[in-house]
């Protein structure tokens, strides 16, 4: 274990010379051992730079102010794959825009990410965010940043967001909290959905004092849908905008209410699970599943034009799953073919937007496979080139995927 505090400078030169971080190119940086500090471990002074972990750790003594990582009046660097445990700040990102932060373990710090003060554009994927006392992931004085696909578990507050506008939340699995998300100092214009909230003490909660008359958005629209509240008791008996048309569709009928300025309109009646399928020039593709099903075994064969995956619950109960797949990626123009085992499903309901189509069918539990076949699939499949860069290009690529789908949804 190297001890002490390391410095990238602004010329590319690592300080000390001795500290475990190479380069052969001043762009990309990487860990080659243990840091321990009782001050911060890594400053970041050059901008346009790749830190890469390599699944090293850097531990702290949670000193006063103290951060695993420093990004402070930073452009475009990415941190991934490292360990961050026992800071004030696991990774502070300070008046900083265009970083990515992706595929880190930040553990028992005061906050595990926190993007603060002009913070924007900002990319927080695919890391997790485990038992830290205040945050998981902290947002103050920040806009237009993106938190998708992190692991945010028994911290205080999973996500606080507190004077910040124009953040999207989605794709995260925020469970067994004290605070699932918290909203509070005018905030406002915040997009939230397809979210997982399992088990939280308060899901969700909006400052009184400070909140009142900023709205934020907590759904993506119909059919796309909001989040998976597992407090939700309401019922899926209908579909549509108004969820007034019958039949089931897997949202839940009535809202699930936050307070009287914030409501879900659309609650998924099961968890959201994301497959990445693959990269065709450059455009990540995944699959997502609501299902009260356990989902195995996902893959996507392009020469069948097909989706499989495997289903297991108890026998006797009725399953259900709610498959979201890209029209780019495959479709069926003279209908879908939906087998269950050896049953092919006859009542399956079939809803669209611009790019996706959403398939909602019911089966008999038990351990099956589920085969969706289209008529036409994406021509040319990934190169394993492509694919090797999975980590980071197919997670944002993804992420703008789906954001393009559609802007700020509108009231039915």
């Amino acid at each position: 274990t190297w001890t002490g505090t390391v410095y990238i400078r602004a010329d590319g030169s690592v300080d000390p010379s001795d500290a475990p971080i190479i380069t052969v190119d001043n762009v990309t940086y990487t860990l080659t051992g243990r840091i321990a500090s009782n001050a911060n471990g890594i400053v970041v002074e050059r901008d346009q730079i790749l830190l890469d972990g390599a699944n090293q750790m850097i531990s702290g003594k949670k000193t006063h102010e103290s951060r695993g990582i420093d990004l402070s009046g930073r452009i475009n660097v990415t941190v991934k794959n490292v360990q961050i445990e026992n800071f004030t700040y696991g990774i502070l990102v300070w008046e900083s825009s265009n970083c990515t932060i992706l595929g880190n373990n930040l553990i028992g710090n005061d906050i595990g990410i926190a993007l603060s003060v002009s913070s924007n554009n900002t990319y927080t994927i695919g890391n997790t965010i485990i038992a830290n006392h205040f945050a998981g992931v902290w947002l103050y004085k920040s806009i237009k940043n993106t938190i998708s696909r992190n692991n945010l578990t028994n911290d205080d507050h999973g996500i606080g967001i507190s004077v910040s506008s124009n953040n999207s939340i989605s794709e995260n699995y925020i469970a067994s909290n004290n605070y699932g998300i918290w909203l509070q100092n005018r905030s406002s214009d915040n997009h939230i959905y397809h979210n997982n909230f399992i088990d939280n003490v308060l899901q969700a909660c909006i400052s009184p004092l400070d909140m009142t008359g900023y709205l934020n958005i907590w759904d993506d629209g119909y059919p796309s849908g909001g989040n998976y509240w597992s407090s939700y008791n309401g019922t899926d008996v209908y579909g549509g905008s108004y969820q007034n048309v019958i039949g089931s569709d897997g949202i839940g009928d009535i809202p699930y209410i936050i307070d009287k300025n914030n409501t879900d309109r659309y609650p998924s009646m099961a968890p959201f699970n994301s497959f990445d399928v693959g990269v065709w020039d450059d455009v990540a593709y995944n699959v997502d599943i609501v299902s009260n099903s356990t989902i195995s075994d996902f893959h996507f064969d392009v020469d069948m034009k097909s989706v499989i995956f495997n289903v297991n619950g108890t026998d006797g109960t009725i399953g259900f799953c709610r498959v979201t797949i890209p029209k780019s990626l495959l479709r069926a123009d003279d209908g879908w073919t939906i087998t269950v085992g050896d049953q092919t499903i006859q009542n399956c309901t079939e809803l669209e937007d611009e790019n996706f189509t959403y398939l909602y069918f019911t089966y008999n539990h038990s351990t099956q496979t589920v085969t969706i076949e289209g008529t036409w699939a994406i021509p040319e499949f990934p190169s394993t080139i492509i694919l090797s860069l999975f980590t980071l290009t197919t997670l944002i690529a993804t992420i703008l995927l789906k954001k393009k789908r559609k802007g700020k949804p509108q009231l039915p």
